[in-house]
């Protein structure tokens, strides 16, 4: 079985690169990750220009809602990027506290492009910090090996395993880059992980169902062999729904538990960096400095003890996922064997190599369409999601302005 789906899945590799700014021609894609709390990842083409700015994690989808980075340099980017962490309050600007933020910089890709980006970089990002008295400093964090670009890789759902361990760095990174252009509207980690493994699945079972069509053309005693396989097919399908559905609708869509805790750890945030920054603009030797870093304190416990609770709730979901995962295992298992054993008739390998180009062009054609699928039936939630996270930045901003102004 794995023989006959690897003719119709070795068609399919960087099909879509040819249509994005990370595609034919860009050989010197590089990653550059920016970890302050907010973790934010640039792709930048060969130009020097940003193809696309993504959240690695909560803080990173604050950072970045509402703003334009595609296009820029990658020195103005990186720039940019910090000017926002200090204007959030990630970053004190206050030049009396003693260094407090770091700013860990990673640059993956040709080693010589990666050392000239990391120098710029550090350059650019260190006059900023000089220039407007911020007392934070640039680490040079370590780069992605090609290993783990190759798991990132197969973790976008663009190539397989198997098609990934021939791959080298900037086939890995062209793979990375297309899937972050494809998925940029997707603003929170969790709604694009939800929508990388629903593709993955959703590709898996367009492959399988393209040797249900082979089937049909059978005739005679064959047409048992379709409708086993159908039936076995079918119930993979429902398990995948159900798998997929499950994801969805415990960690991303707005009105699950995690999102609303996710929410209520936002809010929580404000509240601790608001206090945070106001008590590193008081004098340590007061009275008003004492009540506000005992408040702090009680203030930071609280927010670590929403962190824990959110990622127990979090380990909660994945372990009931896991039960879906491997019922669907169960079902792709089922649906191997039913077609091992299928009365197929000797020369149906040759029936698929002769839908190769075929299947080549419907299962690019699902690619190219999926996004919109997956927009369409959570149009509504990447709104609420989006309102959410901008009305968290802005609570952010107003709380450090008002510092500032306090300060004043």
């Amino acid at each position: 079985m794995k023989k006959l789906f690897a003719i119709i899945t070795s068609l399919l590799l960087f099909l879509s690169f040819s249509l994005t700014g990370c595609g034919k021609g860009q050989e010197n894609v590089t990653r550059v990750e920016m970890d302050i709390n907010p973790s934010v990842e640039f792709m930048v083409d060969a130009k020097g220009k940003v193809s696309s700015v993504t959240a690695l994690n909560d803080d990173g989808s604050i950072l970045i809602s509402g703003e334009t980075f595609v296009g820029l340099k990658y020195e103005d980017a990186m720039e940019k990027a910090v000017e926002l962490s200090v204007s959030l309050g990630y970053i004190s600007d206050n030049e009396s506290v003693e260094a407090k933020g770091e700013i860990k910089i990673s640059v993956s890709g040709d080693a010589s492009r990666a050392k000239e980006i990391q120098t710029k970089i550090n350059s650019t990002v260190d006059k900023y910090l000089k220039d407007n008295n911020v007392n934070a400093k640039v680490e040079e964090a370590k780069a992605m090996t090609l290993e783990e670009l190759r798991r990132e890789a197969v973790n976008t759902s663009m190539v397989t395993e198997e098609e990934a361990k021939s791959m080298d760095e900037s086939q890995c990174l062209k793979v990375i880059c297309a899937s972050r252009i494809e998925t940029a509207e997707l603003i929170t980690k969790e709604m694009r992980e939800a929508y990388y493994r629903a593709k993955e699945y959703k590709i898996e079972f367009a492959e399988k169902e393209e040797v249900a069509n082979a089937m049909k053309d059978l005739t005679g005693i064959y047409q048992t062999a379709y409708s086993l396989y159908k039936t076995a097919l079918d119930a993979y399908s429902q398990a995948i729904q159900r798998l997929d559905e499950a994801r969805y609708n415990y960690l991303v869509s707005p009105e699950s538990d995690y999102q609303k805790a996710l929410a209520t750890l936002r809010e929580k945030k404000v509240e601790f960096v608001k206090e945070r920054n106001y008590c590193l603009s008081l004098d340590v030797n007061g009275e008003e400095y004492i009540r506000v870093s005992a408040s702090l304190k009680v203030t930071e416990e609280e927010y670590d003890q929403m962190v824990e609770s959110l990622e127990r709730l979090g380990s909660s979901i994945n372990s009931s996922l896991e039960t879906l995962i491997q019922a669907l295992k169960t079902a792709e298992t089922a649906l191997n064997e039913a077609y091992n054993k299928l009365p197929l008739p000797s020369d149906f390998e040759e029936t698929l190599k002769s839908k190769a180009k075929e299947t080549e062009e419907n299962i690019n054609k699902l690619k190219d369409s999926y996004f919109e699928e997956f927009e369409k039936a959570h149009k509504s939630d990447f709104k609420a999601l989006e309102k959410q996270i901008s009305d968290q930045k802005k609570a952010m901003l107003e709380n450090v302005k008002s510092n500032n102004s306090s300060n004043n």
